[in-house]
């Protein structure tokens, strides 16, 4: 589980501050972790999936058969940063790419006491539009006991560019994203429920609201499951209407069980998360270099 890192930097007395979940950070100012299933209390009583409000919810996009996502598609760590699946074919080096006043501000930051930690070079140009750049590093924190993915965001103002937040960890497992309007639910299988095997035609889940919620219950809030069936996998997905008001605390919210009826008997398929079917950007960034 990608461990969220946020790091503030004040400048010109404007807070600018990326939170992102890169994983496990070494030399960040401030962490805070998004509620999981780790910290989840216990579950309310298990609801039939088919009863759940599923129409429109379009989560689940498969790789062709290149291997590529649709161009369009948001991807990024869990809680952190996300770009286009695109971007993952377009990524060059920060040095020498003519963003001269990007580039500064990211040694300007890497000169300072924080940025002492972080890799020095090797930074590349992950996703850039017109008011924002993504930059990654593969490097990770030489000096940690895990080496992994460096993130920094360097956005536009009025003045220029500036440095905007920056995050790092382990490894960074790529997930596509819910839409804006909807928070982010996982699943895992109810390790209290009948094991799978040939014949299953009925999943027992505990599905968790990753956003903070003020440990409220998802109850009908829950929108899915989305399922997906090829011959080699069955695809699940999941998402949640935000609960009503505007501020809620990361307390901790509580597993929902949820039974899943497939309609046809699982074989030798496995069931898989249909959100994180993108690959490891680690993995991505070494094949672009190779």
């Amino acid at each position: 589980m990608l461990r969220s890192i946020i790091v503030a930097a004040v400048r010109m007395g404007v807070l600018l501050a990326l939170a992102s979940a890169a994983c496990g950070a070494q030399g960040e100012t401030t962490a805070a972790d998004s509620p999981s299933a780790d910290t989840a209390t216990p579950a309310t009583p298990a609801t039939s999936a088919s009863d759940g409000p599923t129409d429109g919810l379009d989560l689940i996009a498969l790789p062709d058969s290149s291997g590529a996502l649709p161009a369009d598609v948001e991807i990024g760590c869990p809680s952190g940063p996300s770009f286009p699946a695109s971007a993952l074919e377009e990524v060059r080096p920060l040095a020498g790419s003519g963003l001269d006043e990007v580039e500064a501000e990211v040694r300007a930051f890497l000169e300072n006491e924080e940025g002492q930690f972080w890799p020095q070079e090797g930074w590349l140009i992950l996703h850039e539009t017109e008011n924002l750049v993504l930059v990654v590093n593969a490097g990770g924190d030489p000096d940690a006991a895990e080496s992994g993915i460096s993130f920094m965001t360097i956005e536009r103002s009025a003045s220029g560019w500036r440095w905007a937040g920056a995050s790092s960890g382990g490894s960074c497992p790529l997930v596509t994203s819910v839409p804006d309007d909807l928070n982010t639910v996982e699943w895992r299988i109810d390790p209290n429920g009948p094991p799978l095997g040939p014949d299953t035609t009925r999943i027992e889940l505990l599905v968790t609201e990753r956003e903070c919620a003020s440990g409220q219950a998802m109850g009908d809030r829950l929108l899915g499951p989305e399922i997906v069936t090829t011959d080699s996998a069955v695809y699940l997905a999941f998402a949640a209407e935000p609960p009503p008001g505007d501020a809620h605390d990361c307390q901790g919210n509580p597993d929902q069980a949820v039974v899943v009826e497939l309609g046809e008997p699982l074989g030798d398929r496995p069931v898989l998360d249909g959100m994180a079917v993108a690959g490891d950007l680690g993995e991505h960034l070494e094949r672009l270099a190779g």
